[in-house]
């Protein structure tokens, strides 16, 4: 008859090892879902929120900051985009846009492809739209700028640069 009680209690001791087990999984799973939240926040922008200029034949700059809000140092892939989905600053179609390139640059106008931000860091690069030879004068073009997220996947910051090709030969 003892033999039986001590395997209930040995039963009892198992199952409460399990259900603490299955517990600490879970609350364990939810820390690591929480903190990961936390680490992918950032924001890309133009500085000045200065997103439209124009350019003449020789290409133009925009002076960009990244800020990573997270709580863990980020690395973003850069790509640029030329959309025809948007609006231009004149009030424009955007149907007649043409496409310009572009390259990123830091602070120091070396090229780059990506950036490295520490948490509560904003760093400044730049983008330096190019204009492809032949490329017809007074037309728009809208490049979506985007900072991927290396070390969060899925996670990505943008921002549209609206951008005049103009006629320099016009005073």
């Amino acid at each position: 008859m003892k033999t039986t009680i001590i395997l209930k209690k040995k039963d009892t001791n198992l199952s409460s090892f399990v259900s603490r087990f299955i517990i600490l999984i879970i609350v364990f799973n939810t820390v690591i879902v929480l903190g990961q939240s936390n680490s992918c926040i950032a924001e890309l922008k133009v500085e000045k929120d200065r997103n439209t200029r124009s350019t003449p034949a020789d290409g133009t700059y925009y002076a960009m900051l990244i800020s990573n809000k997270g709580n863990s140092a980020q690395v973003f892939s850069l790509s640029s985009l030329n959309i025809t989905n948007c609006s231009n600053s004149d009030g424009s179609s955007s149907e007649k846009n043409v496409n310009l390139e572009s390259v990123f640059l830091d602070k120091n106008r070396n090229l780059i492809k990506k950036i490295s931000v520490k948490s509560g860091e904003t760093i400044s690069f730049f983008v330096h739209i190019l204009v492809p030879s032949n490329t017809p004068f007074d037309k728009w073009c809208c490049t979506q700028i985007t900072a991927n997220s290396i070390s969060c996947e899925n996670y990505k910051v943008d921002t549209i640069l609206h951008t005049l090709f103009i006629n320099p030969n016009d005073n």
